[in-house]
């Protein structure tokens, strides 16, 4: 595989809400919502997205990349929370989405099985998201009953009313149970964080 194709399967995962993290210790990461300053309140305002770099450790002691990206939608956090959870739309908006089945709903959880295809190779894995929607949190892990193309994920969106609208935290860690090139990981962070909450803004906001 071509690095150009290895880099576009990552940038594919992250976008689809997939941090590849199989031995991470606690295995679901604690949504960390933290208070943002006047500087920081003004960027998102504008409609920048604020970019942090993240660093966790698995159970082998490794250290793996990751990110958290803060951004503004102008609307409520449960209008957010329903396009969030319409996973059967994915298919319409977030690239590489060739089909998003839900084979288990309640109020507290949504399992999804996704399947996209990206530079030809196509894969297929089976998420379980956690739903609370009172505290406006949504977490996500791999559900490993299913046979995954993917060793782990986990990850998380924040939602936080702020004003007439809502404050947007979204954050991956990425381990894909190799070492992952300092260059992948950066690639993950600095890009495509930002892209998929500017793509869930223009979704909502229509």
């Amino acid at each position: 595989m071509s690095k150009q194709a290895f880099l576009t399967i990552f940038a594919a995962l992250a976008i689809l809400a997939i941090c590849v993290a199989p031995r991470f210790a606690p295995a679901q990461q604690t949504p960390q919502m933290r208070d943002l300053n006047p500087a920081d309140l003004a960027k998102i305002e504008s409609g920048e997205i604020i970019l942090e770099s993240r660093t966790f450790q698995d159970a082998q002691g490794r250290t793996r990349g990751g990110g958290l990206a803060i951004g503004y939608i102008k609307t409520g956090k449960d209008k957010i929370i329903d396009t969030i959870l319409k996973y059967e739309d994915y298919p319409q908006f977030m690239p590489h989405v060739k089909s998003a089945e839900v084979y288990t709903r309640t109020d507290a959880q949504v399992d999804v099985n996704f399947k996209i295809e990206v530079a030809f190779v196509k894969l297929s894995y089976y998420l379980t998201h956690k739903v609370d929607r009172a505290n406006g949190v949504i977490t996500w892990t791999l559900d490993k009953t299913k046979k995954n193309d993917i060793a782990g994920t986990d990850g998380f969106w924040g939602l936080k009313p702020y004003k007439d609208g809502t404050i947007v935290y979204y954050t991956v860690s990425v381990d894909t149970g190799r070492a992952v090139p300092k260059t992948i990981e950066d690639y993950l962070t600095k890009r495509d964080l930002p892209n998929i909450v500017k793509t869930m803004r223009k979704r909502v906001e229509g």
